[in-house]
């Protein structure tokens, strides 16, 4: 019988990994990872302003068609006078007189309808009225003999707390509305 000999393994034949290749595997792992991290956190931040944005521009003109349809339905507008601007709308529906204004909340300012003792918020959520000197203004421009033509201004502000910090975003809107 013939003896055969041992060979030591040679560096071709080697079957693991040297540390060098483990750690720059480690290293391109880690950055697909926190890649993937980063890009999932840009995905939910523009998500959350995409909604901010939807919901700040679906309740102004919510709040514009309410208090349009409001001032075309009424009878008679008392505030503000013709040639006149102010802050708080009133008119009558019905026989009822019938305020819209501004009230403060627990520091946010909120729009409200009053009809006789009855008070109704028309934004809700996180959405309230700017924080400008007249966010809600009614305007009331209209001459001698046409009925009452009532311009409505308002500001909306949506504010959010994101990962990367404070997210506001701010929209005015404006419509017109007149008597019939």
């Amino acid at each position: 019988m013939k003896k055969q000999k041992r060979r030591l393994p040679s560096k071709k034949t080697k079957n693991g990994f040297s540390l060098i290749e483990i750690l720059l595997y480690l290293a391109i792992f880690s950055f697909i990872l926190i890649s993937l991290t980063v890009l999932t956190g840009l995905i939910f931040q523009a998500r959350a302003r995409s909604r901010a944005i939807s919901e700040v521009d679906y309740q102004g003109t919510r709040i514009l068609n309410i208090i349009s349809q409001k001032i075309r339905n009424s009878q008679s507008v008392s505030e503000p006078m013709r040639g006149n601007t102010s802050n708080i709308l009133i008119f009558s529906l019905n026989g009822v007189n019938t305020q819209v204004y501004t009230k403060e909340v627990a520091g946010k300012k909120n729009i409200v309808v009053k009809e006789d003792a009855v008070e109704n918020t028309l934004n809700s959520g996180d959405i309230f009225l700017a924080d400008i000197i007249n966010p809600l203004e009614f305007a009331n421009y209209s001459k001698q003999p046409s009925p009452d033509s009532i311009t409505i201004s308002l500001t909306l502000k949506y504010d959010m707390f994101l990962g990367s910090g404070k997210y506001v975003y701010t929209k005015k809107f404006q419509n017109s509305a007149s008597l019939r």
